[in-house]
């Protein structure tokens, strides 16, 4: 039987139309064109209102191109235009270009992008601190961690690098160019993970720091840098960010293990409330119905408890490091030679680095793909003769990223044996798991946690497999009954089926996980998909489920969001 999204799929099969954001702005003739401020990349599915508006940003636009001008040493009246060039996670990028050709971006966070002081001047010391360490990065010609400025919004000024991002040329690889951009990732990974740090949390001028009166630990070989707050996201989240707790820098290991968690104990403990859950699939789980924070808190608890249990005995895979927090297709900027060689011309998007122990850093360039890295991948057969365009896009991408971990775990394996056996093992995966869960904010779904609570526990055993046995583990500081460990695995069980449809929903319309649809065309052809689907009652029975659940609990409906 076709799974149930394809059923619906030949009207929808056309594939997705890239559609440029890069917009041409005279700066004498149009300062106040809306389309830098707004966010014109693609359209939401859910709360499309609240996404815009996170990401609207009004500047002015005349001083942030003499402030520009002002990086380079050069003249306002230098300035020729600004265009929007690209809008990613966290940033709106403007291309400036000079009366000579020269070209230079503005990178501006949206209202969104957390922390905001913290987030800037960590992203700017941390390109500049790797980029005097060899890495390829953009240099940074000057930023503003504060909006209060003449141009009325933080941003960081870098070198415009010539070359394409690798994701438009991810379904023209063939396997050598996977290799060698595999080859080159690892070697620039084992040298920026060379790079010894005194504490844990993220990189920082040291000025910024004192200029906030935060604390901070100086650099050994360059006082002009320290290790200070941890400027992950999930650690000033919402009402986080007016919270005193303790975000690095971090002394030691058990710090940075039990610090995120203490966050969100010290969070749910003073504003949890019932809620529920953000995550679509959670919500057909629990038919939208409200969930406790106790059950969450209970686990952070637990967590807690074993944090210190979780530390390696081997000094290699706790010592503090750094690497890109996102080393994907979309962050790697490559270059074609003559002869058809795929080159890195630039790592970029550096926002929310963090120093941390390299256990807890090492994992594949895409993590969340369930595959057998020790085996070769394969296309699935008859990808070609898929009727829907956008299905068969996101079976060639699935391919072209298991691709990429298969050969990245090969070249780890040969050139940096330490991070491959971090990265190789499973135990670490699920710690790391564990302590990723932990630090994350509640949103209404307490299964994450304490699944992968009942995960370590149940394996507990090979705890020290990962140090080369160099320790007994001990008793595991915390049990479960039987009853509890049948209702996680159940309840595991029952996430897949309703996880494989959204996602495969999200395929045939185009969508991204958090999703977005970058055309406008696909995106009126997704709300008419989704009001066939919810008239469909064989749709729903196809894959197990009650029609009227699945209309009640549709995952492109609107919802409460935390605050």
């Amino acid at each position: 039987m076709h799974p149930p999204w394809r059923l619906l799929s030949s009207s929808f099969s056309r594939s997705l139309t890239r559609v440029s954001t890069r917009r041409s702005f005279s700066l004498s003739a149009h300062l106040r064109n809306q389309d830098l401020f707004e966010y014109t990349s693609g359209r939401w599915l859910v709360n499309e209102s609240l996404r815009l508006a996170e990401r609207k940003v009004v500047f002015d636009v005349a001083e942030l191109g003499r402030l520009a001008a002002q990086s380079v040493n050069r003249s306002p009246d230098d300035v020729a235009y600004m265009e929007k060039l690209a809008e990613g996670d966290y940033n709106r990028e403007i291309l400036i270009t000079m009366r000579d050709g020269f070209k230079m971006v503005a990178h501006i966070p949206y209202k969104c992008t957390i922390p905001r002081y913290f987030g800037v001047a960590s992203e700017a010391a941390t390109m500049a601190f790797l980029r005097s360490h060899g890495i390829p990065i953009p240099e940074v010609y000057g930023y503003s961690a504060d909006a209060n400025n003449a141009a009325g919004t933080e941003y960081i000024f870098t070198e415009s690098i010539g070359g394409t991002t690798l994701v438009d040329q991810w379904f023209d690889l063939d396997e050598p160019d996977t290799i060698s951009i595999a080859r080159q990732l690892v070697q620039l990974e084992k040298k920026m993970m060379s790079i010894r740090f005194p504490a844990g949390g993220a990189l920082y001028y040291t000025e910024d720091m004192e200029k906030a009166d935060a604390p901070h630990t100086p650099l050994d070989d360059d006082p002009r840098f320290c290790v200070g707050p941890d400027t992950r996201s999930q650690m000033w989240f919402g009402k986080r960010s007016e919270m005193d707790v303790n975000r690095g820098p971090y002394k030691d290991v058990q710090e940075a293990l039990s610090r995120p968690a203490e966050k969100e104990w010290a969070y749910l403990t003073q504003f949890g409330r019932p809620q529920v859950p953000s995550d679509p699939v959670a919500r057909i789980i629990y038919n939208l119905q409200e969930q406790q924070p106790s059950e969450h808190i209970e686990s952070l608890h637990d967590y807690i408890r074993i944090a210190p249990h979780l530390i390696p005995t081997d000094p290699a895979l706790s010592r503090f490091t750094i690497r890109h927090p996102q080393i994907q297709a979309e962050n790697i900027t490559v270059s074609r030679s003559s002869d058809g060689i795929s080159s890195i011309v630039a790592l970029i998007s550096w926002r929310h680095t963090a120093i941390l122990p390299a256990l807890l850093l090492s994992q594949l360039p895409y993590e969340s793909e369930k595959s057998e890295e020790s085996s070769r991948p394969t296309l699935p057969e008859n990808v070609d003769q898929c009727q829907c365009a956008n299905h068969q896009k996101a079976d060639r991408d699935l391919y072209q990223r298991r691709l990429m971990n298969y050969h990245y775990l090969r070249e780890v394996e040969e050139h940096n044996p330490a991070h491959h056996r971090c990265v190789a093992d499973e135990m670490t995966r699920d710690r790391r798991q564990l302590f990723n869960f932990a630090g994350e904010p509640w949103r209404g779904f307490p299964f994450n946690l304490r699944g992968a609570l009942v995960t370590v526990a149940a394996s507990w055993s090979r705890m020290n497999e990962i140090d080369g046995g160099g320790r007994e583990p001990g008793p595991c500081p915390i049990l479960f009954d039987l009853e509890v460990v049948q209702d996680t695995r159940l309840l595991a069980q029952e996430y897949l089926d309703p996880a494989k449809l959204v996602q495969g929903l999200q395929h045939v319309v185009g969508a991204t996980g958090d999703n977005l649809v970058r055309s406008a065309e696909d995106y009126e052809k997704a709300l008419e998909m989704g009001m066939a689907v919810k008239k469909i009652n064989k749709m729903a029975a196809a894959r197990g489920f009650q029609a009227s659940k699945l209309s009640r609990c549709w995952p492109w409906d609107d919802f409460e969001e935390e605050e």
